[in-house]
């Protein structure tokens, strides 16, 4: 058991029933199948209305929300279940306070049907599982969560990323990510990509543009590679930067007039 905050994805174990969903989901398991398997697994958590939650969740960004699983939900409010066990966790009344406003608002969500943007299509990897561009994903690093963007893969092998100022909390949706603030753009071989299980993908947006000749890279037709901000260890760590695009949000670098023409003073 481990919480970081009051958002539900700031527990473990609805992280891990999020992986085990989509895995389950990707496997060919059916919503009742898959359902049935995890609230057998987890039965005796102490948890376990974390895990309810974290299900209701999925389903819901599937379209596939039961009347089993809402009236579950309901019953952990009408019980104040949740409050229970964050009284039982240590938890201070502003997170308790701040955490019964969440759940009021988390069940008026799934009352109607995900609009076509809250739906997961769990056939794409994109969202879940792989770095593709406009995938959108949150990593930690020292207690401290960031987002990131996809904005361009040249060759297969490299990426530019847009990584953001440290987030006030995991973010929910890919507009959570959009919205903060900007801390560099830079190029990343596939070799210095944070490994997989450190990217928790949210999502996806559509990018057109090519970046190739901006922001310190620049590969002609034959191949031949100039490139000189390159996305090292110390940009996910956030202690260096070669480009910082003064004020500037995430949802500002999406284009690539936005970014500086390929030049040699990165370095």
């Amino acid at each position: 058991m481990g919480i970081w905050g009051y958002h539900f994805n700031e527990n473990d174990t609805y992280n891990e029933v999020q992986e085990l969903f989509i895995s389950l989901f990707k496997s060919g398991k059916s919503d009742i199948e898959l359902t049935d398997m995890i609230l057998e697994k987890y039965y005796k958590d102490p948890d376990y209305h974390i895990v309810v939650i974290a299900l209701a969740d999925c389903l819901w960004h599937c379209n596939l929300l039961s009347s089993r699983i809402y009236d579950m939900i309901q019953q952990i409010q009408e019980e104040n279940i949740d409050t229970l066990y964050l009284e039982s966790c240590d938890a201070d009344k502003d997170t308790i306070a701040k955490r019964k406003e969440l759940l009021v608002h988390f069940i008026e969500r799934i009352k109607t049907p995900p609009s076509k943007n809250e739906m997961w299509d769990l056939t794409a990897e994109s969202c879940f599982g792989s770095v593709e561009k406009g995938s959108l994903f949150w990593y930690r690093y020292n207690k401290n969560i960031y987002g990131a963007v996809v904005l361009d893969i040249q060759k297969n092998n490299y990426y530019l990323i847009a990584v953001s100022e440290a987030l006030t909390h995991i973010p929910d949706t890919t507009q959570d990510v959009l919205n903060s603030q900007l801390y560099t753009v830079a190029w990343f071989s596939d070799i210095d990509l944070l490994p997989l299980k450190r990217m928790h993908f949210i999502g996806s947006i559509k990018i057109e543009d090519d970046f190739n000749g901006r922001a310190g890279f620049k590969m002609d037709q034959s191949g031949n590679l100039q490139m000189y901000n390159c996305g090292q260890s110390c940009i996910w760590k956030h202690s260096n930067r070669n480009i910082n695009l003064h004020n500037a949000s995430m949802q500002d670098v999406l284009h690539k007039n936005s970014l500086p023409l390929f030049n040699t003073s990165y370095i």
